[in-house]
């Protein structure tokens, strides 16, 4: 082809050009898979995502599409409808037009009902999930020696982590019974507490294949365990009850032993880094205390003495003059507080009073007659001088002029 004298697309041109033929060639297509995603739209449109064990595609599902509320996260179904592109972003989708439920048996809705219950009791929660060590040198697994899982998962110790020292429990992981053995697996190791990790792990498989997983008795004692457990169970896409209840669950049983081991290599790098802080630390700390050492001699000698005792007669001299100061302040304040106040209570003193000419007028009774309104005409009253009193009777009560 010559570029130039081609005729190239735009990039809308060439989405809408792909929309267009595959919008011909797949008109109508049936299409099995599990809803992992749902999301609705005040518009009335649904999008979701269809899987697989292998893949998944993008969904769209029309407002107009019957029975579309019965549309779950969870279930198997069959769709019909054509495989198109959103050409603004050009994204591969696969339009609905109809669709049926799949029946999968009572094994599904068992999973399903099952799920429900344990997350509605928390038990999928984070609060309960336990720390991995992060330096772990017993690991025990449990899983069946059929197959190529343990050998795997050794290959990833040795060559990541050969200190760590691998406890195997032989475990049926299919069939009748296996859950009962993978409880066994749990409790044995949680009885001999020989092991800092638990890893529980499968290969791929059917959905009926790792029902042993789904097991009521499984999920409650993986969260009942005292020792962290690592679920390892199928392939990515599989998700099982005990995956959820575990404390870590890990795609494939290679990747839990990846994420278990740590890499011995790493690990003396790690050692030899804390090893560098620590000897650091230690030797500015000794220099630190060693010039704390020098400074404390270097004031210890005779000169150093000396003119610190100098200083401190200094200072008993200075404070010495500045108390007898605020001494003779304070007592040369309260004399004369005291003088002023003694003269205060000499002007205030009645006979000092009654030598200036002034009176003191009482009643019959006794009481002190302070207003002309306290006697009546023809009173009796006393007026006592500086040198005596008179006796005398009102006659007469004149009012200031401004009364």
């Amino acid at each position: 082809m010559n570029i130039n004298n081609s005729i190239a697309y735009s990039v809308s041109q060439l989405n809408n050009l792909a929309k267009s033929y595959l919008e011909k060639k797949s008109s109508s297509i049936l299409v099995k898979g599990e809803i992992s995603s749902l999301k609705k739209y005040p518009s009335g449109f649904i999008y979701i995502t269809l899987k697989d064990k292998n893949s998944e595609i993008n969904c769209v599902v029309y407002p107009d599409v019957s029975n579309i509320s019965k549309l779950e996260v969870g279930y198997d179904y069959t769709f019909v409808g054509y495989l198109s592109i959103y050409a603004p972003k050009g994204r591969f989708q696969f339009i609905i037009k109809s669709f049926k439920r799949n029946d999968l048996g009572s094994l599904w809705e068992n999973y399903i009902f099952l799920k429900k219950k344990l997350e509605k009791e928390g038990l999928f929660n984070d609060f309960h999930k336990k720390r991995l060590p992060a330096f772990p040198f017993d690991v025990g697994i449990v899983s069946s020696l059929e197959g190529a899982v343990i050998h795997d998962m050794k290959n990833v110790f040795k060559r990541r982590s050969p200190h760590i020292f691998l406890h195997i429990k032989p475990t049926r992981v299919q069939g009748n019974d296996a859950d009962i053995d993978i409880v066994d697996a749990i409790n044995y190791f949680n009885k001999k507490n020989m092991v800092d990790l638990i890893i529980i792990a499968r290969g791929g498989g059917s959905f009926e294949d790792l029902n042993c997983f789904n097991s009521e008795k499984v999920a409650r004692n993986i969260a009942l365990s005292d020792i962290p457990i690592v679920t390892a169970i199928g392939h990515e896409t599989d998700f099982t009850i005990a995956d959820f209840v575990s404390d870590v669950r890990a795609s494939t049983p290679s990747v839990a032993a990846e994420i278990i081991s740590q890499s011995t290599e790493d690990i003396q790098i790690n050692m030899k880094n804390l090893t560098d802080r620590i000897t650091s630390i230690l030797n500015d700390r000794l220099e630190s205390c060693l010039y704390q050492v020098k400074n404390m001699n270097n004031h210890l000698k005779l000169d150093n003495l000396l003119l610190l005792i100098d200083r401190i007669l200094d200072n008993k001299k200075y404070l010495d003059r500045m108390m007898n100061y605020n001494l003779k302040n304070r007592l040369s304040f309260l004399e004369n507080e005291i003088k002023s106040n003694k003269k205060r209570i000499l002007n205030n003193d009645l006979n000092n009073i009654l030598n200036k000419g002034f009176a003191l007028l009482s009643n019959s009774k006794g009481g002190i007659v302070s207003s002309i309104n306290n006697v009546k005409l023809r009173d009796q009253i006393l007026i006592k001088l500086n040198d005596g009193k008179i006796g005398a009777r009102v006659i007469e009560k004149k009012y200031k002029k401004n009364k």
